[in-house]
């Protein structure tokens, strides 16, 4: 298996004031292709490579799949802080953004662990990657109160919100592999190669929120 990526960005911010408030807004442009290349028994993906004949885990031969994908995003940004006071010893700040996180590389790319089944119609199990993964995507609110009572004293409170757009979980999906226990074990004496299907636990995205 293997990954490239290739990521551009570009920002813009304006500072911004005015009496007794100041603040900032603020855009960011990210753009990513990416390409995951894994390997498989058959074809997986418009984009491909083989077949090969050089593998032991593939006797009829295997594909090197291209995963491509490209995703872009405008990432706004608004951070205000008001002072509620002639002093200025009490303030009140107000944020929200969106973030863009890009999956670990381990989930998108990587080895698939598998244990055989002991019969040729048996389900075998395994954990692997998943190339489709989409990044996160958050947007933030933040909101917070300050009140300076000395040159070192702070009383402040403080609430946040997070809603978390393709976050990752676990999920299963069943797919095909050479099953290397029946194929290459005793009862098989000519090696003819012998296909199971496996219950393969793979990065799936999901929903969530975040709140404090």
């Amino acid at each position: 298996y293997f990954m490239t990526e290739k990521n551009d960005g570009a920002y813009f911010k304006a500072n911004l004031a005015g009496e007794r408030w100041s603040g900032n807004v603020g855009v960011r442009y990210v753009s990513t292709n990416e390409d995951v290349g894994y390997s498989s028994a058959s074809i997986l993906e418009s984009s491909y490579d083989g077949p090969y004949l050089n593998s032991a885990f593939y006797p009829a031969g295997w594909y090197l799949n291209h995963y491509k994908h490209h995703y872009s995003k405008l990432l706004p940004s608004f951070n205000f802080k008001f002072n509620l006071n002639e002093d200025g010893s009490l303030l009140a700040r107000f944020a929200a953004s969106q973030t863009i996180t890009r999956q670990d590389y381990g989930q998108l790319a990587g080895f698939v662990s598998l244990t055989d089944p002991l019969t040729a119609g048996g389900l075998g199990s395994g954990s692997g990657p998943n190339p489709s993964l989409k990044p996160l995507l958050s947007t933030n609110f933040d909101a917070s109160l300050e009140w300076y009572f000395s040159k070192r004293g702070l009383l402040a409170a403080s609430v946040y919100e997070m809603e978390l757009h393709n976050y990752y979980d676990y999920g299963a999906v069943t797919r095909s592999y050479l099953n290397n226990d029946l194929t290459y074990g005793a009862s098989n004496p000519s090696h003819t190669p012998i296909y199971s299907k496996y219950l393969v636990s793979v990065p799936v995205n999901v929903n969530g929120a975040l709140k404090g």
